[in-house]
């Protein structure tokens, strides 16, 4: 007869009377959000509402329907599918190959080479991308102008200035460097104000305010005139092109860990959206949910997809199974974990992962098809105690943190009944297993949030877009940080915010060069606010050479000092030398040229 893997209740007695002077805990480690699933019946709305519960953690009364001590006792379980569970744990000769990591984590060969921050953040914010954006935003922008100018005189018409990469990347840097301070609520007006203790010259020397104002009013991510027919079968056809794009480079960048995260990110936002969702457990409680795949060791953003509502008036069946496919289908044969909560679980997805030799450890949610009644029962159990059951290549236990509340949880990856020791409250290892490798989406929201570029905006493709620079930018700091591990040459960064800092520097670089060298041949447009901006960000503009005094008296026409008193020839202009009144017949307009190096030595001089 197989060992009982759970505690009799002499043993629960004397652990009693070992543990009396501790004091008692209530700890849930398997506290996950409850989610709608469409595998019970049960459909995605646009407007969510989350419930925070355990799995299967609600007071359970002594019914008739219970188990008994001899139900438990039992050898074997079947589940209401048919699937029969039991109790003595499958025999293992070796590593199984689903356990055999294929793939080592670290850069890929399109990154491991990256010469510096910025080109480790272009490897996500790429610049397919930023020629989309440039270009979707130029055409905008062209004919928001041409309606304006409709009513308006040919004189006083406006023009639109097209933008190029450049200026957008320096636009992306503004609001990377407006996330470092903080200032992401901060009016705008304030990020641009030239008053001594709160200038920020960067903002001033990058881009003018204004210029900055119209970029983000006129960025758009696809062609406005043939929106309409594609939203028709895509909801997200105003970013999709960019997302898609942008998921893909997250992919090709960086091969995570041997584990990785699947679980939902929020991106918050209040404005008009068909498919804005209700999560009153996330911070932001409103927005846009993006189901990502994360690498549990570094955080990383390995894989992401925006959840887009149901299609049509049919509920999808098996969303979680369906999403946690997606996500690692670029990890299908490399041996991974994934860890996964209560929506996503289930048999049906353990075993089509197992197919492509990966595992899977996650809660399970109570009544889920597969899995036996009694896995769920706290009811005749006592606490701290576990019940594992096992199929040829699963395991589920439950265990029990305190009297009558359950956490029940799966795993593919673990098949023995390991538990641990008393200072770690006798839980399975595959729980502990589990409370170590869930948080990688959580985390990564949590530091994106921290130095959020996200301003206030009305349109949701807007507020995807600077999602998605938080994400990059959080990105390419994993990618420097391996980078410089792996060549001593290349220089640290302390801080994540220090990077931020370094990062946003190095994006409005180049615009701040070109509009510097603009103001060098041409002074028009620029004060000296401006001029002392350009000298604080290291771009001193070439001192203005002062033109000699003129006599205001003799600013109106007078009579040319050269010419017989009887003709009475009237004039403006004077000479440079003596200031006398000179006809054109009796002046000469000299132009003069000066080199840079010879007005560089006037100057010294």
């Amino acid at each position: 007869m197989a060992k009982h893997i759970y505690r009799n209740v002499q043993d629960v007695i004397a652990l009693i009377q070992r543990s009396e002077s501790e004091s008692e805990d209530d700890v849930h480690d398997a506290d996950d959000v409850e989610r709608v699933d469409s595998d019970d019946n049960s459909q995605n709305e646009p407007e969510q509402q989350d419930v925070a519960s355990e799995s299967g953690s609600d007071d359970v009364d002594e019914d008739v329907g219970m188990p008994s001590d001899t139900d438990l006792e039992a050898e074997q379980f079947t589940a209401s599918d048919g699937t029969v569970w039991r109790k003595e744990a499958p025999r293992q000769s070796r590593a199984r190959s689903q356990n055999i990591l294929r793939e080592a984590a670290g850069l890929k060969p399109r990154s491991q080479n990256t010469p510096d921050i910025k080109h480790a953040f272009e490897l996500f914010l790429s610049e397919a991308i930023l020629q989309i954006v440039v270009e979707q935003t130029n055409n905008y922008g062209s004919r928001l102008f041409a309606e304006k100018n409709q009513n308006r005189e040919e004189t006083n018409r406006l023009e639109w200035v097209p933008t190029d990469t450049v200026e957008m990347q320096a636009f992306c840097g503004l609001l990377l460097l407006a996330g470092v301070f903080k200032s992401k609520r901060e009016n705008i007006r304030d990020l641009w104000t030239s008053e001594g203790l709160f200038a920020r010259p960067v903002f001033v020397a990058t881009m003018a305010r204004n210029r900055f104002l119209l970029l983000y009013r006129c960025c758009r991510f696809d062609d406005v005139t043939t929106r309409q027919n594609r939203v028709a079968n895509d909801k997200l056809a105003a970013f999709r092109e960019v997302m898609e794009l942008f998921a893909g480079s997250c992919r090709s960048a960086y091969a995570p860990g041997p584990n990785v995260t699947v679980d939902e990110h929020l991106c918050k936002f209040r404005g008009r959206c068909g498919f804005r969702v209700y999560i009153p457990s996330k911070p932001g409680k409103y927005g846009l949910k993006i189901w990502m795949c994360c690498d549990s060791d570094n955080f990383y953003c390995s894989n992401l997809q925006v959840y887009c509502g149901k299609v049509g008036n049919a509920p999808e069946r098996g969303q979680g199974e369906r999403v946690t496919l997606d996500l690692t289908s670029h990890l299908f044969g490399s041996g991974r974990n994934v860890t996964t909560d209560n929506f996503f679980t289930s048999v049906s997805l353990s075993q089509k992962l197992l197919q492509k030799s990966l595992t899977l450890v996650g809660t399970v949610r109570k009544g889920r098809a597969g899995f036996p009644q009694e896995l769920f029962n706290a009811a005749h159990r006592e606490e701290k105690s576990s019940l594992f059951m096992f199929t040829p290549d699963t395991l589920a236990v439950s265990y029990i943190p305190k009297p009558r509340k359950t956490v029940t949880l799966m795993s593919t990856m673990h098949l023995d009944n390991a538990v641990a020791d008393e200072d770690a409250k006798y839980k399975p290892e595959v729980v502990l297993y589990y409370n170590k490798t869930k948080s990688g989406v959580d985390v990564l929201d949590k530091l994106v949030r921290e130095y959020s570029c996200k301003r206030a905006t009305k349109r949701w493709p807007m507020a995807l877009f600077m999602d998605c620079i938080d994400i990059a930018a959080y990105n390419a700091l994993v990618i420097w940080s391996y980078r410089v591990q792996n060549d001593a040459t290349l220089e640290g960064i302390e801080s994540r915010r220090q990077f931020l800092k370094v990062l946003g520097r190095s994006l409005v670089k180049s615009e701040m060069e070109r509009r510097s060298l603009q103001f060098q041949n041409d002074r028009r447009g620029c004060d000296k606010q401006l001029a002392a901006a350009f000298a604080s960000c290291g771009y001193p503009l070439r001192p203005v050479v002062p033109r000699p005094a003129v006599n205001l008296l003799r600013l109106k026409r007078g009579r040319c000092q050269m010419c017989d008193r009887t003709l009475d020839r009237k004039t403006s202009v004077t000479c440079n030398s003596c200031n006398n009144f000179c006809c054109d017949e009796h002046s000469v307009t000299v132009k003069t040229v000066t080199c840079d190096n010879c007005q560089a030595d006037a100057d010294r001089n």
